[in-house]
């Protein structure tokens, strides 16, 4: 048997107003089944209909109040602020060669061991309907390294070697709102290690810009990819992996000490948020020629296997949304194969490459007003 639910829409006033023919029928109640349910039933179902509605606008609410969990990273700078990193770098590299041809040299064993103060100038900050665009100037105060730092002199008129400086060198820079790095002047001009230093620098100092706009909760992350930027046999190396919000945790920044040199601050924690990135090394596909520039220059071509892994952590600072400090540790594996243009065997490698590298935000910067 079907059962259909029709209530009368008539005004309540004017339910009754033709008595007259409504007395001519019998009533067989309020829950009668033949016909229209009785104005009882017809109450219960709107209040039922109205639970509903409540339960449903309660859900929204609890849906909004969840989203206020959220958190956004906005840097919070301003034309003339002056930051300050304590940026460091050290790498070990073996080789295990086999050689078939005494002509081939091998790639050499190695040690590098870098730091230095990176000084961060804003010079304009530009909003966007995306977020903010951020011009900066940027200068090694102070760099130190064991590598060796003699360079040709390419002045006209000059021979022999030129000590290249170690300190006060300086590169222009925009970051868009996307974190695209755009209008970099001065790098060039860099020692291998300070570019290194300070392209590792600037990937953890835009990670703000990759935080969704409507904030993120704990757990929350994004892919990520990222250039191998230290130098090897082997070319179209990239970090494939996945960046993660883990949570809000309290961190530390440097302090300069009275002869300049930066340590672990001794000033209360700040609040910070903490990110991981956890990412493995991938190749480009076979059919690109991923031979390095120094091979070729030599008339060589390389091809291989690499796996590494790599883990950053960074963290960014709620009081002006920033990065406060930063980590990482990458280890890579590489079995390279040379071979001349001809099509002959030079000899096989295999390259094991370990990597740590830090920056620290000199924690006196934050203190400074801006001028």
């Amino acid at each position: 048997m079907n059962i259909k639910l029709r209530c009368n829409s008539r005004p309540r006033e004017n339910q009754f107003a033709d008595v007259d023919k409504v007395s001519s029928r019998s009533d067989p109640g309020p829950g009668r089944l033949d016909g229209a349910p009785g104005n009882d039933f017809c109450e219960l179902f709107a209040a039922a209909k109205g639970v509903l509605s409540l339960l449903t606008i309660l859900l929204m609410v609890a849906t909004v109040l969840g989203d206020e969990n959220r958190v956004m990273f906005v840097p919070h700078l301003q034309v003339g602020q002056v930051l300050r990193y304590d940026v460091h770098m050290r790498e070990t590299k073996t080789v295990k060669a086999k050689v078939w041809n005494s002509h081939f040299r091998a790639p050499k064993a190695a040690s590098i061991e870098a730091y230095g103060l990176l000084k961060v100038e804003i010079l304009d900050v530009q909003p966007s309907a995306n977020g903010e665009t951020i011009q900066l100037r940027t200068t090694f105060e102070t760099f130190t390294s064991n590598t060796a730092i003699r360079v040709p002199n390419t002045e006209k008129g000059q021979t022999g070697e030129q000590q290249l400086p170690k300190k006060n060198l300086t590169i222009v820079a925009a970051i868009l709102a996307d974190r695209a790095v755009t209008d970099v002047q001065g790098l060039a001009e860099m020692l291998p290690e300070q570019q290194r230093l300070w392209r590792e620098w600037m990937s953890n100092f835009t990670l703000y810009a990759q935080v969704p706009r409507l904030g993120m909760k704990r757990g929350d992350g994004w892919p990520s990819e990222q250039p191998e930027l230290a130098p090897a046999d082997l070319g179209g190396l990239f970090w494939d992996g996945k960046s993660t919000y883990v949570g809000d945790e309290s961190c530390r920044g440097s302090s300069l000490t009275l002869n300049g040199e930066a340590v672990p601050s001794s000033l209360p924690p700040e609040r910070c948020g903490a990110f991981v990135l956890r990412a493995k090394l991938q190749q480009k596909p076979s059919s690109v020629d991923v031979t390095p520039d120094a091979f070729k220059l030599r008339e060589l071509t390389t091809y291989g296997t690499a796996q590494g892994k790599k883990e950053t952590r960074v963290y960014l600072t709620r009081k002006i949304g920033c990065l406060m400090n930063a980590s990482s540790k990458a280890e890579r594996h590489l079995d390279v194969h040379v071979r001349a243009v001809n099509g002959s065997d030079q000899g096989r490698c295999k390259v094991v490459v370990r990597t740590y590298t830090s920056a620290f935000l000199v924690w006196e910067s934050l203190l400074t007003e801006v001028h």
